[in-house]
């Protein structure tokens, strides 16, 4: 079994050794130039080496594609010199439903169409590396089990996507695992039989997770069912783009001020490597280290009197401040207007970045959000709360974000703020590297005996539905939602509306809108929400002709049916009730569906 982590940010692969024990593997990529070292963790970033062939010297001999793209740590230092080159935060486009996520739209800001690719086959190639590096070493990848964790808000057209993209990187077979449920995987291999020890019926775990991207929070719940302690997961929060990049950026523009205030002005080539040394500074301040002050040199272009090398330095009072009070700040449980609300009329498109920068605040709108919706399921009084948010006991941390042992204290100070009781953090892992040990390990009992966490769908997924009402000029019919995939249903399942006939559109171009809520909790199969504009959120829209049936009229009768399938795909059966045609479609991207 083989678990990979595909991260915004780094991506890494676990697999089971021949001693029967989970091993990371040490990935062979371009450091330097000429130069080819090993890291269980591999940037998530491409550098387009078309046309520039030799910068980069040696490579690794595994790689097939190195006169078109490069990947390894040292791509990022060559995409400061040439940013226009480098794809990064390829995973989070797989989410961005406003753009087309299979056509060649990254780099976002270059202007040289052959120098681009899809968020689709970026994440592919980063997958393709890290199967093609462990193949390098003599693993047998074709015949075991791939399990690729993806972020628990990811919905059906980002699970899909990333479904292809494994396929595209020559994966047949792949199974889907939540990060943050992959996480506690990690945690419940570590553990062995004692996690029992930690656990009691009535704990509530925060999976709190913050990356080099990505900001993710989870709660689980420790249940007590026919005398044994099973794990279900109670609620999910959104995928926020908010994680260790935004420090990084955060510290580069406080040194920025530092060097203008000196009179010298910083151009872009210049500020790029600020970001890249803010996170050596970063990492060098926060780390085991006794330094209080971290030296960095910078070369600046140009022609003002200063150009060459410009120095600057970070202390470690200064990064704290940053930090705790940008990032973490102490807030009341009562707060309200947490979010940002300064919105621009006009906005450069590109990835969905969070306006509030501090997590602490989108930690405490997840903890509320969580209260409400086990509340509409009539579950609150399973759970401990105060000030209408649900309480944690336990928490266990993940991503890179939480090496530093301040960011980690912080949040277990906020959290006792809020609750006035003390949260307890589960044993500490590996924080950048437990996703994909966890869903290696997730691969392995899902064909034998061991605890399962109870998860579900974290949303319910809705068709939309034209009414059928009288024209009124100027006024275009309601669409309403059908639910289809209620909240917490289980992947593999298949879910039919009973009883219901609805009439689909043949011979002509039709547009099938899917939506999801994840707030909707009770709604149950069939459920039909008024205005789904306004009531549901968007999610999947689809374009297709249906072909007209000869001798039937241009609307036919049809059975709905859903499949939601182990990796999360959205799958649509609509049934001719007159014949035995059925006419499949699946949650996709501007694509379309002959079936």
């Amino acid at each position: 079994m083989i678990g990979i982590d595909l991260g915004t940010s780094n991506s890494s692969v676990c697999f089971w050794n021949d001693e029967g024990n989970l091993q990371h593997l040490a990935i062979a990529q371009c450091v330097d130039h000429n130069r080819v070292g090993r890291s269980p963790l591999l940037p998530s970033a491409i550098f387009l080496s078309r046309g520039v062939e030799g910068i980069f010297g040696d490579d690794v001999g595994f790689w097939p594609h190195k006169d078109d793209w490069r990947l390894g740590s040292y791509v990022l230092k060559k995409g400061i010199d040439d940013p226009g080159r480098l794809i990064r935060s390829a995973k989070s486009w797989l989410c961005h439903k406003d753009v087309d996520r299979k056509k060649a739209i990254l780099p976002q800001h270059s202007d040289v169409p052959e120098l681009k690719l899809s968020p689709l086959e970026a994440s592919a190639r980063v997958i393709e590396y890290l199967i093609l590096a462990l193949k390098s070493e003599k693993q047998k990848v074709s015949d075991r089990d791939i399990v690729v964790a993806v972020p628990a808000s990811f919905d059906p057209v980002a699970r899909q996507l990333t479904e292809s993209a494994a396929k595209l990187a020559g994966i047949n077979s792949v199974v889907l695992l939540e990060e943050p449920i992959a996480a506690l995987y990690a945690w419940l291999y570590e553990k062995g039989e004692k996690w029992r020890e930690e656990l009691a019926p009535g704990d509530v775990i925060l999976i709190c997770d913050v990356g080099g991207g990505t900001c993710d929070f989870s709660l689980v719940a420790a249940k007590e069912e026919d005398g044994f302690l099973k794990l279900d997961r109670v609620s999910v929060g959104d995928h926020l783009l908010l994680g260790g990049d935004n420090i990084d950026l955060a510290i580069a523009h406080l040194l920025q001020e530092k060097l203008e205030e000196q009179g010298h002005q910083i151009d872009d080539l210049a500020m790029e490597q600020l970001i890249l040394g803010s996170k050596d500074a970063k990492e060098n301040l926060l780390g085991d280290h006794d330094n209080d002050v971290f030296h960095l040199s910078i070369s600046q272009s140009g022609g003002d009197l200063f150009a060459g090398t410009l120095s600057v330095s970070l202390t470690r009072s200064e990064l704290e401040e940053l930090l705790l009070s940008g990032f973490l700040p102490l807030l009341n449980l009562e707060e309200k207007n947490l979010m940002a609300s300064d919105f621009g009329g006009i906005r450069e498109l590109g990835l969905h970045f969070e306006r509030e920068p501090a997590i602490s605040k989108h930690l405490l709108q997840f903890l509320r959000r969580s209260f409400d919706i086990t509340s509409e399921r009539g579950e609150e009084t399973s759970f401990q709360s105060r000030g209408g948010a649900i309480q944690p006991t336990k928490i266990l941390f993940n991503g890179g974000a939480f090496k530093s042992s301040l960011l980690r204290k912080r949040i277990l100070e906020i959290l006792k703020t809020w609750f006035d009781k003390e949260v307890h953090p589960l044993q500490e892992m590996n924080l950048e590297l437990s996703v994909s040990l966890g869903a290696a390990y997730y691969g392995k009992i899902r064909k034998e005996d061991g605890i399962r966490v109870r998860a579900g769908t974290s949303h319910s997924y809705y068709i939309g539905i034209e009414s059928n009402t009288m024209a009124i000029p100027g006024r275009k019919r309601k669409v309403n939602g059908i639910c289809l995939v209620p909240q917490k249903t289980e992947e593999g399942s298949q879910i039919a509306l009973e009883g219901r006939e609805f009439g689909l559109v043949t011979g002509q171009p039709s547009t099938f809108q899917f939506y999801t809520s994840a707030d909707r909790s009770k709604d149950h199969v069939g459920v039909l929400v008024k205005d789904a504009e306004q009531n549901l959120k968007p999610s999947g829209l689809l374009q297709v002709t249906i072909p007209k049936i000869k001798g039937e009229s241009q609307v036919v009768p049809v059975a709905l049916n859903a499949h939601l399938t182990e990796v999360g795909v959205l799958k649509l059966f609509m049934s001719h009730t007159k014949s035995d045609k059925t006419w499949e479609l699946e949650f996709d991207v501007r694509g379309n569906r002959d079936q």
